[in-house]
């Protein structure tokens, strides 16, 4: 919707959430024929098991929290989650792409507007309804250089990172991105762009805050001033 200035997250999200009502399983409001749609019209298991503790995060696997999150929200979500077999329908596979590459772009471009301070981000630079799956793959390699380009940056700094920042992500995406290869993808245009946009609204609330960082160092470097 152009009249929204900047990317309307609260509508995405608000969509998502009307869209997982309708999938209440004892309502049935949602009804398909199309084998491609069959998942998005069941209903996601949120909130029906007890959510791990940070602690209980770290101290089970000593991995992050951000990984955690994410292999959550992806496995209780029908549409994007990956079959336990090998009869996974090659939409959901895709439609998992396109939310794992909108979840890139949003995480980054949150670090850019914050970190950066940069006016235009990714998110600005890759709208949706710019995408489509010929546009994937060159979407893709743009927003992992970005990726590390800032992580390069990141570690000058001195920051620690095991492999790239939102590695939780890329190396999804790339897994996804890779088998089928996007020219070969079969999922509709509006189906892409929906769950792009859901990754975009995910990736943008993936992340520190970002606001609170930047007043911290703010603040410091005042008080380094002063002295």
């Amino acid at each position: 919707d152009d009249d929204f200035e900047g990317f309307p997250s609260f509508l995405v999200a608000s969509q998502f959430a009307q869209l997982c009502a309708l999938a209440d399983g004892e309502l049935e409001l949602l009804k398909t024929n199309d084998p491609a749609k069959s998942q998005i019209t069941r209903e996601p298991t949120y909130g029906r098991l007890t959510m791990p503790t940070l602690d209980e995060i770290l101290i089970a696997d000593g991995g992050s929290p951000a990984e955690q999150k994410l292999e959550s929200f992806i496995n209780e979500t029908p549409a994007l989650s990956p079959a336990h077999d090998d009869d996974e329908d090659s939409v959901t596979s895709e439609r998992r792409g396109a939310f794992l590459l909108g979840a890139l772009v949003g995480d980054i471009g949150s670090y850019q507007e914050y970190s950066e301070d940069r006016s235009t981000t990714l998110v600005d630079q890759y709208p949706v309804k710019s995408i489509t799956r010929a546009r994937i793959k060159k979407v893709t390699q743009e927003t992992v250089a970005k990726t590390l380009t800032y992580t390069r940056q990141e570690k000058k700094k001195g920051k620690s990172y095991p492999g790239t920042k939102a590695e939780h992500i890329v190396e999804r995406l790339r897994e996804t991105v890779l088998d089928p290869d996007p020219d070969d993808w079969e999922i509709d245009t509006d189906d892409l762009r929906f769950y792009y946009a859901l990754g975009v609204t995910y990736g943008m609330n993936d992340h520190p805050d970002w606001n609170q960082q930047n007043s911290d160092a703010s603040d410091k470097r005042t008080t380094d001033e002063e002295h």
